[in-house]
């Protein structure tokens, strides 16, 4: 992705979030829907879904701008430790998400919308830092949507932002709360 389709897409992807879940009834936001991947006895409401979100924009930005700076380790600055095998990294980032979502768990909505914000700022900041060329640089062991810097930038909102979306839906009807 270049500079004006990522930019392009964090608006759209953007727009399409907040209007999506800010159009849902505030106890239905808060109503448990889909069980964690690291604990079972922890649920994620829809509003923690719209949480997690903010702190993968938060992490990709943040990777991609260890990547720029010169990191020969831009995802590990980020992720430390990550382990190698598939169904150790699964649990990792599980575990890492379930952390992030219980520490905004009580935020309301128009507080987590303000720390989105907070985190769109820094990535645009960061675009305005880049040359053009850097949008198509790949990004060692980021395996997101092709690891670019344009994709690593653009997927937090937007397929990533739609899969949970389809994820809170199908934990609604499983849970018979619509």
């Amino acid at each position: 992705m270049n500079r004006i389709e990522t930019e392009i897409a964090l608006g759209r992807d953007r727009a399409w979030l907040l209007e999506t879940f800010s159009a849902v009834d505030p106890d239905l936001l808060a109503a448990p829907c889909t069980q964690s991947g690291a604990d079972p006895d922890f649920w994620w409401s829809a509003k923690d879904h719209f949480s997690h979100l903010v702190s993968v924009e938060r992490n990709f930005t943040r990777m991609v701008a260890a990547f720029v700076d010169g990191s020969a380790d831009a995802v590990g600055s980020v992720v430390p430790d990550m382990p190698r095998e598939r169904v150790d990294v699964s649990l990792y980032v599980d575990t890492g998400n379930d952390r992030w979502v219980k520490k905004y768990h009580d935020a309301s909505f128009d507080q987590l919308v303000v720390l989105g914000e907070r985190a769109r700022a820094t990535t645009l900041e960061l675009m305005g830092r880049l040359d053009d060329t850097d949008f198509e640089r790949q990004i060692p062991n980021a395996a997101w949507d092709g690891g670019t810097v344009g994709a690593m930038l653009a997927v937090p909102l937007g397929s990533h932002g739609r899969q949970h979306w389809a994820w809170v839906n199908e934990g609604w009807k499983e849970r018979q709360l619509i």
